[in-house]
């Protein structure tokens, strides 16, 4: 993880499959930055049907700049590990540490990643697509997490029904 690799697609499929399966689930869940690759979009695929849950796709789009960017300047405490913004300053608010870069921010991991991304999650939207799978594209760069969220739930009502979309 910390070269920029992606994590063997069978430790990820079944740490998903292990905690879907936990009672908080039950209602529904998100899951974000699952799956990444065509392989583990089919187990989902297959794990979904065979439990019946309805499910959308939210493809939320930044530019390539924006998040090398946002990375670059994510800063995490070596103690307590809370993030923040280089802007937030170089000690934590939390307990005093300093904060430092993690190695899979450095803007060099981040683009061997985003080439990861290109190489194997892009197909991943098609997949979905192809399968019938709603999905939801939103312009996600610069907006508020906020006004991001509105739109997702507005386009998931539009779609669904107001009805069969919670939100938290």
């Amino acid at each position: 993880m910390n070269s920029g690799a992606l994590v063997p697609d069978e430790m990820v499929n079944q740490s998903v499959e292990d905690r879907v399966q936990h009672p908080d689930s039950a209602r529904g869940f998100i899951l974000d930055g699952y799956p990444r690759t065509v392989t583990q979009a089919k187990l989902l695929d297959e794990m979904l049907k065979a439990r019946g849950i309805c499910s959308v796709v939210v493809h939320l789009r930044v530019s390539y700049n924006e998040v090398i960017a946002r990375l670059s300047a994510r800063r995490q405490c070596a103690s307590c590990g809370t993030l923040s913004n280089e802007s937030s300053g170089e000690v934590c608010a939390k307990c005093g540490s300093k904060m430092a870069l993690r190695d899979d921010d450095r803007p060099e991991v981040v683009m061997q990643r985003l080439q990861a991304y290109d190489l194997q999650t892009k197909p991943v939207l098609e997949y979905f697509r192809a399968a019938g799978y709603p999905i939801f594209e939103v312009e996600a760069g610069s907006r508020a997490p906020q006004e991001i969220a509105e739109e997702i739930e507005h386009a998931m009502e539009a779609e669904l029904g107001a009805a069969n979309v919670r939100t938290a």
